[in-house]
């Protein structure tokens, strides 16, 4: 076949079975992020500052005046868009002795496996996030530097600490919040602490007032499976001697991550919360194609390249149990 018509050829070929293999694969990102498309005003990276909304209003007389507030910025969060790409290079020679139809195929196979892999990428790089977010020494994997916009905390989240911490600070006002226990197995009384942590102690904004902080799910890796199921779908206390009632039977949904497997996550646990608190960004239908002619070797070249990126924005959202800090 004539190496002109590979660029049609290979749209023709890739598109389909990307975008099929891209999206069957049964992926739990969608479960755990906040899901967004990338468009032009997002194509390096996102950032965003929050705005400390209006205190309580006060109780007032007829005819009295107004208690004054005022709008306050917050903390400014970002995230980096990172690019992805592979090549595909074929002899011209080969493509000129061949069919369309077995180029062709050889295209859709590779675009195939490809799209796969770019799916099973951004999987782990979730899974990193709450893997990676209890580390006291901090990960790349939050750095949202993109050009222009330098992250001040490029290890870190937007506080400065990791994603996962015992002492978050709120912009106003004092105190210290935490999102993460180092030493807390999953039992029934664990995750009624747990809960109290997230949705009473640490449920509050950043003037200090009193936020609507539920928990919705149990994140966990195959090996916490087991005893994830046991302890929310048992009528009974698991190990009660006197057959107590399971309280948190059907009160939380169960996500099991494959891609949680580090081994200082075998038996962690996470929480998330009604809002999670991270953002991914991702190119809507997968990976792109381009071709081009590489006159030094002779060689038509087949390229896939694909956007996406992911961070925290809200610490609030998720929190991290059983998993030490380093």
């Amino acid at each position: 076949m004539d190496v002109t018509h590979i660029p049609e050829l290979a749209v023709k070929s890739a598109y389909p079975v990307m975008m099929e293999q891209h999206a069957a694969v049964p992926g739990v990102r969608d479960q755990i992020a906040d899901i967004r498309f990338i468009d032009a005003g997002t194509m390096y990276g996102d950032k965003g500052t929050t705005i400390i909304g209006g205190s309580r209003m006060e109780e007032r007389e007829d005819g009295a005046g107004f208690a004054q507030d005022r709008m306050e910025k917050g903390w400014t969060w970002q995230i980096k868009i990172r690019n992805y790409g592979k090549e595909l290079p074929l002899d011209n020679r080969l493509v000129e002795a061949s069919t369309s139809t077995e180029i062709g195929n050889i295209i859709a196979e590779w675009a195939a496996s490809v799209a796969k892999n770019s799916a099973y990428q951004k999987e782990q790089f979730v899974a990193d996030l709450l893997q990676k977010g209890t580390l006291t020494a901090g990960d790349s994997i939050f750095d949202g530097s993109f050009p222009g916009n330098d992250d001040p905390n490029p290890l870190f989240i937007y506080d400065g600490l990791p994603l996962f911490d015992t002492a978050h600070t709120i912009k106003v006002g004092s105190g210290t919040y935490a999102n993460h226990v180092a030493s807390s197995a999953l039992t029934s009384a664990n995750l009624t602490s747990a809960k109290v942590l997230m949705q009473q102690t640490s449920a509050v904004d950043d003037r200090g007032e009193r936020i609507m902080n539920m928990a919705q799910s149990i994140i966990v890796p195959p090996s916490m499976e087991a005893t994830a199921r046991v302890l929310l779908n048992s009528q009974q206390l698991p190990g009660s001697p006197n057959n107590d009632v399971n309280i948190h039977q059907g009160t939380l949904g169960l996500i099991v991550n494959p891609f949680l497997s580090d081994t200082a996550s075998a038996s962690a646990w996470w929480l998330k919360m009604s809002e999670p608190g991270i953002r991914f960004y991702e190119q809507r239908g997968g990976p792109a194609v381009r071709v081009y002619q590489k006159e030094e070797t002779n060689q038509t070249i087949v390229q896939l390249n694909d956007y996406w990126g992911g961070g925290a924005t809200n610490w609030r959202g998720l929190g991290a149990f059983n998993k030490a800090a380093s």
